[in-house]
């Protein structure tokens, strides 16, 4: 693992770890809460957006050595939500694109955004908030993206294609990464998009059982503490 893959890693962890301690407005906080508070809506319901996590990750990087540049969200653009940049010989160079999702949204959007982080040639990062899952809600979403990430089949280039997906489970205090690397030595690209999503899980009371989840990093907040696996 490259230390851009450790360090994306890392912060996916830790967004994911603030997301679980956010509180609103009419909460008392933890030790544990980000600075952040979220409004309540006049039905008493909380819903956290794509916005929220993009204000934390940027808080995260700036305890770290990467630059950052927000894309304007009202315009239409092929650059994602959030770049990460690195200073090489006095000058930025750009070494992350980061595409922020919430819920679960349609194919067509999907695709738009994995179209962005696969044409980039540079590592890209999914950060995928869901406020809980039933049994197909990821089978779901897994779909779209093996659907989206096949259609650029026909225009491999010689470039890698890297991206580090992250899914969290806010209600459940459930994080599942994996980084998807594929370049030409690793032979038929449909085949390597078909097996990428190979999670398998349930959910049993108040947590989620991994049954099957090859190269999957799983890390869950469980009443007597955080364990990552």
């Amino acid at each position: 693992m490259n230390k851009l893959i450790h360090d994306l890693l890392e912060i996916n962890r830790r967004l994911s770890f603030e997301l679980w301690h956010i509180t609103t407005i009419n909460e008392k906080p933890s030790g544990l809460s980000p600075r952040m508070l979220l409004p309540t809506q006049v039905s008493g319901d909380v819903r956290v957006g794509e916005y929220e996590p993009m204000i934390l990750y940027c808080g995260l990087l700036n305890g770290l050595n990467y630059y950052y540049l927000i894309e304007n969200p009202s315009e239409m653009s092929a650059t994602s939500d959030l770049n990460l940049y690195e200073v090489t010989n006095g000058s930025f160079k750009k070494v992350a694109g980061v595409e922020f999702k919430a819920h679960n949204p349609g194919r067509e959007i999907i695709r738009q955004d994995i179209q962005k982080l696969v044409r980039d040639p540079i590592t890209g990062n999914w950060f995928h908030i869901l406020e809980d899952i039933d049994h197909d809600t990821l089978e779901d979403i897994f779909a779209k993206l093996t659907g989206s990430l096949r259609t650029h089949v026909d225009n491999l280039g010689d470039d890698p294609i890297s991206i580090l997906f992250c899914f969290c489970i806010l209600e459940r205090k459930w994080t599942c990464i994996k980084h998807f690397f594929y370049d030409r030595s690793r032979g038929d690209f449909d085949m390597y998009v078909e097996n990428f999503f190979d999670l398998d899980c349930q959910v049993e009371s108040n947590h989620i059982v991994v049954s099957k989840g090859l190269d999957w990093y799983i890390f869950q907040l469980y009443a007597e503490g955080f364990l990552g696996q």
